[in-house]
């Protein structure tokens, strides 16, 4: 059967395109990198209804591991061997510039205007020169899926980390590898590929933080790799097509983009089968879709796929997805809503792209196209070429500007340093619990009443400290000794002691903070506690206020917590028979929660004679939707009882430190008085 096809138009390529060495312009990559990068920026940009947006990134591995691969393969059958060192020196050149620019600006503008912030300046900035950012996470056991407050700055960076890496590595292999027979290369490419994506099936741990395999080099490299693979398979210059092979190419390629929307919507970072085989699936789909345009493409064939991942407006976002996926992170951790801007919803989305796409535009004009134009050869080339004054001239103007640049990171390196001396404060440790009910140490402590918690990380405020009391406390504070002493009486059977305050076992962050990462009260053999508290980091944040208002209590909250981790908890209590007749439970501000995880739940603490549910208060995309089916777990049962923290801490002031969400001192007061009083009800 005869098909009808057309030539595609000529498109002219923009300047600095995607190109393969000695090939044509490949438009339908920008076009690509555009629909990755906006599925970034909406994912980030808290949206309802794009889940899987973050699977972008896995979209440009398969392009960079193609593009690298083409390169390199390209330029081994031209000159006989790889030049590493231009090579190398070439992806510092294409990558560096923009980068430090980025993170040049960010630091000056958290030094000029978020100076509390600018402790994880110092942490990463090094790590995020050196494209080393993803093991600096990893060695201290920092998760990015620790939602809430406000995130890294340069998290983002992990990213570029593995792709620089994967550089580094690659050219080293591939002198070696492509010299082999083709079949061999693509056995052992398709192998490390395979091994890459079992490294992750084996290191991911359901219901635990699976930040490990997220950030680490060898078990994302599986997306890289696909794209090498793609590359040396397609590495014929032109493959013929008839009627029904161009049916079948143009269907899958059309079928594979369909896929990768598909997971764009409905995947989620919770999702198990994603660490389990689900990387390595949008890779593949990515690669069809490449290989797909490529084949078409080289034939000169119409396609409604090639024409949509070739249209301008795709690839004039394309070609700046680099500085738009650089400057995005910052400026949407640095405009959080009601805390540095007054709004939220739509209205900060548009403001965060308006700020993002200015910036990137500056960062392409004036930075990467010059850099990618040679702009710094020529410059050296001009100097040395000159002569006599002239030289001298360009050789004063140069030294002073590099004197002027080396006295201003100087100076940001002293003003940073004096920075944090002014904000650096102790952590909090077990010693702070050790007079929880000496009343008298109140006294003493007036002069912390108005420190907020760290914003990078929760801190335990001590019971000891005296608080200002905003008009929401003043109404609950009334009637605080006597319901104090009901609650004593109540848990702990006349008592005068709280049998678990000095019973507390406590982890720290291993990231050399300090701070405080879980706390939890020792359950003593076969005794079990009339309440069970079990939290996250809002809760670390309120642990002290807490036990001081309910004695003999058990709590267990820990920094970056989910869902599915506490309902393994509440398991393991149940067959301990350790399993508290009241749970109160205060969970999902670090990940969606889905219906199935509350069904388990309930059938878990179905014979428990009271639940409490706390609901969320956090600037994410998921908060309604997990408040939702909170509220609608609580109209099941006539046991469960929800205690609205979203109101409540909205309508009172001083609640939250700088992040918005962790607490201050009121906070913590105001979140352990909401509890105590669903308690005495």
């Amino acid at each position: 059967m005869n098909v009808k096809t057309k030539k595609i138009d000529n498109i002219s390529p923009l300047p600095l395109s995607t190109t393969a060495r000695g090939g044509a312009y490949l438009s339908y990559l920008d076009g690509l990198r555009a629909l990755a990068i906006v599925s970034v920026l909406l994912f980030h940009g808290d949206n309802n209804w794009l889940h899987g947006g973050f699977l972008g990134v896995e979209i440009f591995f398969v392009i960079s591991g193609f593009i690298i691969s083409k390169l390199l393969f390209d330029e081994l059958q031209q000159n006989g061997r790889i030049d590493l060192g231009r090579f190398w020196v070439r992806r510092l050149r294409r990558l560096l510039p923009a980068a430090f620019a980025m993170m040049l600006s960010t630091w000056i503008c958290v030094l000029l205007l978020f100076p509390n912030e600018i402790n994880q300046i110092s942490e990463d900035l090094p790590y995020g020169v050196s494209f080393l950012n993803n093991w600096n996470y990893i060695i201290n056991e920092r998760s990015y899926f620790e939602l809430i407050g406000r995130p890294r700055l340069f998290e983002h960076l992990w990213s570029l980390g593995i792709e620089f890496q994967f550089y580094v590595l690659w050219a080293l292999c591939c002198g070696l590898l492509f010299k082999q027979p083709r079949w061999f290369a693509t056995v052992a490419i398709a192998y490390m590929a395979l091994y890459s994506t079992y490294q992750m099936f084996i290191l991911y741990v359901p219901n635990e933080d699976p930040s490990r395999v997220y950030f680490g080099t060898d078990t994302r490299v599986s997306a890289l790799l696909v794209g090498a693979l793609l590359a040396l398979m397609l590495q014929k210059s032109q493959v013929p097509l008839n009627g029904r092979k161009y049916q079948f190419i143009n269907g899958l390629g059309i079928a594979s983009l369909v896929g990768l929307i598909f997971f764009c919507f409905h995947a989620k970072s919770t999702d198990t089968t994603l660490f389990q085989g689900g990387f390595l699936c949008v890779s593949l789909l990515t690669a069809t879709v490449i290989g797909a345009c490529l084949l078409l493409s080289q034939a000169e064939y119409s396609s409604i796929m090639l024409n949509i991942l070739s249209h301008p407006m795709l690839r004039f976002i394309g070609v700046r997805a680099y500085g738009i996926y650089l400057w995005h992170w910052p400026i949407f951790g640095l405009t959080q809503p009601w805390t540095d801007v007054p709004f939220e919803g739509v209205t900060l989305f548009i403001f965060r792209l308006a700020l993002t796409a200015f910036f990137s535009e500056i960062t392409y004009r004036f930075i990467e196209n010059p850099v990618r134009q040679g702009v710094i050869a020529k410059t050296v080339s001009t100097v040395m070429r000159s002569t006599g004054k002239e030289k001298q001239k360009l050789v004063t103007a140069w030294s002073l500007t590099g004197c002027l640049c080396l006295a201003g990171c100087s100076s940001l390196v002293i003003a940073t340093e004096n920075h944090l001396e002014m904000i650096q404060r102790p952590s909090i440790n077990a010693d702070a619990f050790a007079s929880l009910s000496d009343e008298h140490s109140e006294e003493n402590n007036s002069e912390n009443n108005n420190l907020p918690l760290v914003p990078s990380s929760p801190q335990i405020v001590s019971a000891s400290m005296q608080y200002d009391e905003s008009p929401a406390l003043a109404k609950t504070n009334k009637k605080d000794k006597d319901d104090n002493l009901v609650l004593s009486n109540t848990l702990c059977g006349h008592s005068e002691h709280a049998a678990n305050q000095n019973n507390l076992e406590f982890e720290r962050a291993k990231n050399g903070t300090g701070y405080v990462n879980r706390v939890r009260t020792v359950d003593q053999p076969n005794a079990k506690t009339p309440v069970f508290l079990l939290g996250d980091s809002v809760m670390v944040g309120a642990t002290a206020e807490l036990l001081k208002r309910l004695p003999c209590v058990s709590l267990d909250s820990q920094v970056g917590r989910q869902l599915g981790k506490g309902i393994q908890i509440l398991s393991e209590r149940k067959n301990k028979g350790l399993l508290s007749d009241t749970v109160i439970i205060h969970l999902g501000n670090n990940s969606p929660i889905n219906p199935n995880q509350i069904e388990s739940l309930l059938e878990l603490l179905s014979d428990t004679k009271r639940i409490i549910f706390i609901n969320l208060k956090l600037p994410r995309n998921y908060e309604s939707a997990n408040n939702q089916l909170l509220h609608d777990a609580g109209a099941k049962k006539a046991n469960i009882r929800l205690i609205d923290w979203r109101t409540n801490s909205m309508n009172a002031k001083n609640v939250f430190g700088s992040d918005g969400i962790h607490l201050t001192h009121q906070g913590a007061k105001l979140y352990a008085s909401l509890i105590s009083q669903s308690l005495l009800e």
